[in-house]
């Protein structure tokens, strides 16, 4: 690239041009502003990636792109997304464009092992991603640099050994104070059958980082199940130096007959004994994900368990609302949405004033709501075609 200097006569000013023109050019294109979606669009049976300058009603909609092909999101980092392509077991870089989303850069996985169900993602840091998963009788871990855009190593975690019979399920995972923290249960059979009740305890592995060495195994039996299906919705979240985690009831049509839905918090040092946040009694409502929406507040959704006689009930019924939850307070608040279909996506976001929930209309139609929380007041946003999978910042430079 050859740069005009103008003349000598232009001294200092146009070496400071230079200088900037130089340094400019080694940065990455400039973030774009607003958000991304992901839906499917039943009609067409196809998913596809909308971005966004805005969520308000009054936002003119662009045109659709659609997404890679066997594509798995993993990880999103501002306009960058991570994709796992389960065809071809590699490992993707995304970058979204005016055109849609634009791969960058790929890993190929084909040496490691790697399955969604009971599969888990956190950051270690600024640049590294830990990506697990339960590898038969074990769990396993992928350690890789999105920067550099390596997989740097495989870890075989150490894991006390499930009882016979019964396998490990419902994992989920935080980082905190430089450890790894990965919760889960047992079950006997598969999470994906939805039938088998999990057993009445909540387990957490800490590790420490970074030579992921189990350090300590804490069994807590106040809730269980704290996961589902992980790299899709969030479970948990990190708040100053701690890990908060959802005990749901169990595997959906599986529940466990007695364990109510609540948050528990642990570090690694254990569960804290001193902390319970109970959100259902397990008789009438069950409650699912745990949306971080900052400030020591999240949103989950709670479902009348009446409204269920089949895993199908809890997608395709309204048989969900969601409800905004301070954690420090331990208090909760029925937010006015109406009655949702439940779904186990990163489908919330939230800046300080508003938080942003989909709502599925019917007729392959989606509208975002605007829930404002100094009032509690609700005003429709952009209504969409399809159904709404995943909601991220383009512009927040943030680990998710």
């Amino acid at each position: 690239m050859k740069f005009n200097l103008l003349s000598a006569a232009a001294g200092i000013p146009a070496i400071a041009a230079l200088i900037c023109i130089l340094s400019c050019g080694t940065q990455h294109p400039p973030v774009l502003p607003g958000y991304g979606l992901m839906v499917y669009d039943s009609i067409r049976d196809a998913d596809y990636f909308l971005s966004l300058p805005a969520l308000t009603a009054e936002t003119d909609l662009p045109r659709e792109t659609m997404l890679p092909p066997h594509h798995l999101t993993i990880a999103t980092r501002g306009d960058l997304y991570y994709f796992m392509d389960m065809e071809r077991k590699i490992f993707a870089e995304y970058r979204v464009t005016p055109t849609g989303l634009q791969k960058q850069r790929e890993i190929s996985m084909a040496a490691v092992p790697y399955e969604p169900y009971d599969s888990w993602m956190v950051w270690a840091g600024e640049h590294t991603l830990l990506l697990g998963n339960r590898d038969g009788d074990k769990f396993g871990c992928s350690v890789i640099d999105p920067e550099a855009m390596k997989l740097l190593r495989y870890v075989t975690l150490q894991t006390p050994p499930a009882p016979a019979g019964l396998n490990y399920t419902a994992v989920s995972a935080q980082f905190v104070q430089q450890r790894l923290l990965l919760f889960y249960t047992y079950q006997k059979g598969w999470m994906r059958e939805h039938l088998t009740p999990p057993s009445d305890t909540m387990y957490a592995n800490v590790y420490g980082y970074p030579e992921l060495q189990l350090q300590h195994t804490f069994p807590d039996t106040r809730t269980t199940w704290p996961g589902s299906y992980n790299i899709w919705g969030p479970n948990t979240l990190h708040l100053h130096d701690t890990a908060y985690v959802l005990g749901q009831p169990g595997g959906r049509t599986g529940n466990h007959p007695s364990a109510p839905s609540a948050v528990l918090r642990a570090t690694g040092n254990g569960f804290d004994s001193s902390y319970l946040f109970p959100l259902t009694d397990n008789k009438t409502t069950e409650a699912y994900t745990l949306h971080n929406i900052g400030h020591g507040k999240a949103i989950t959704k709670v479902v009348a368990s009446a409204g269920v006689t089949r895993f199908d009930d809890y997608l395709q019924q309204e048989t969900a609302h969601y409800e905004l939850l301070d954690l420090v307070a331990r208090t909760r608040k029925a937010i006015p949405a109406g009655n949702i279909r439940l779904s186990f996506n990163h489908d919330v976001l939230a800046d300080d004033t508003t938080v942003y929930l989909p709502v599925y209309l019917g007729n392959n139609k989606s509208r975002i709501l605007l829930y404002h929380l100094k009032t509690g007041s609700i005003t429709p946003g952009i209504t969409v075609t399809g159904r709404i999978l995943r909601m991220d910042k383009l512009t927040e430079n943030k680990f998710k």
